[in-house]
């Protein structure tokens, strides 16, 4: 096999592409049973039991439609990336950070429609938690140009990459995989929650 010279795997493929070799990226399928069926639960217990209102209507879909995916996105990226550590190829490597990518996106347009929805932002600007830096981490990917300018970026080939803790990409934006799940695991919370609007609107209703 051939044995490339980290710098160029560095420039050409991925920063730290050469050194990528271990990841532990917890699957929590298991814990929510319903992640695949959050849209279709909304659509039956509105139709059969309780709906809310506009544009709290419109809100609780979008957001069930982006958590949805980002579940379904975070698995896969999670699958194709133990998929290259496997069996390393600069194919499988793109293919996991597109993944990546996509359930980071996903990620932040939940994050902009729950704050639209219920008034309350996931995280504070500058509060340096994993939330705002996978939503930084989105904007990067999202703007793939702001990089090219940058001079000490000049030499990231990508917009989001992966090490063995986690995902990065410039300006020192750094998520681990572990605070990325946790990330998903709230938002699904959440979404089992809004799943059923009488359950919610019970929640909602003063006592």
């Amino acid at each position: 096999m051939t044995e490339w010279n980290p710098e160029l795997l560095h420039l050409h493929v991925a920063p730290g592409f050469g050194e990528f070799n271990a990841a532990s990226i917890p699957d929590i399928r298991g814990e929510f049973s319903q992640a695949t069926h959050w849209v279709a639960n909304y659509f039956g217990n509105s139709v059969l039991s309780a709906s809310y209102s506009a544009p709290q209507r419109q809100l609780v879909l979008a957001y069930l439609r982006r958590t949805q995916h980002a579940f379904a996105m975070y698995h896969a990226a999670r699958e194709q990336t133990l998929g290259f550590l496997a069996v390393p190829s600069t194919g499988r490597y793109y293919a996991a950070v597109t993944d990546w990518e996509v359930f980071a996106l996903d990620f932040s347009m939940a994050c902009d429609i729950f704050h639209r929805g219920f008034g309350a932002p996931v995280f504070k600007k500058g509060d340096g938690s994993s939330e705002e830096q996978l939503y930084t981490l989105a904007n990067n990917v999202k703007h793939p140009s702001s990089y090219l300018q940058e001079q000490d970026e000049a030499l990231a080939a990508v917009p989001l990459w992966l090490t063995n803790d986690g995902l990065e990409s410039y300006g020192g934006v750094t998520v681990k995989y572990e605070e990325a799940c946790s990330i998903l695991a709230d938002a699904s919370r959440i979404a089992d929650t809004l799943q059923d609007p009488a359950r919610t609107l019970k929640l909602q209703r003063p006592d």
